[in-house]
């Protein structure tokens, strides 16, 4: 019986830690933003999770990609919530999400309020006009 109980507990604490990390304000370390919007929009769109991975916001697309995301000036940060251009919360983190724009080349830091952390690498997405929470895709 106290064997049971034991291999119970061992499996809870173990189902416990593979469980995703909550998201802090303070694990996100970079919100790369373009300084200027851009003349015209890239009209792709993506579907995935709004994931922290190395302080960098980035969407998973669930079919082994993650896209670093480049923000418009329109958006904002506020904590773990994505904010529009009106105030209003468009996503948070954690949230399954629909983002316009497209997959964009390395971007030069002078076009970038701040230039790119080192760990936030590679592939990135220039976000478009809409960010917008879906159901699971």
């Amino acid at each position: 019986m106290i064997k049971h109980l034991l291999i119970s507990i061992i499996a809870l604490v173990l189902l416990a830690s593979c469980s995703e990390k909550t998201v802090t304000p303070s694990s996100i370390s970079s919100f790369p933003q373009f300084k200027a919007p851009p003349n015209a929009f890239m009209e792709a769109i993506i579907k995935g999770k709004l994931k922290v991975i190395n302080g960098c916001i980035r969407v998973d697309d669930g079919k082994g990609s993650d896209y670093l995301l480049i923000w418009h000036p329109r958006f904002s940060l506020n904590e773990n919530q994505i904010i529009d251009e009106n105030g209003k919360v468009a996503a948070s983190i954690g949230d399954f999400v629909e983002v316009s724009g497209g997959e964009g080349y390395t971007p030069l830091n002078s076009q970038l309020v701040e230039p790119l952390p080192q760990n936030c690498s590679s592939p990135y997405w220039f976000v478009g006009e809409s960010v917008r929470k879906i159901d699971k895709p």
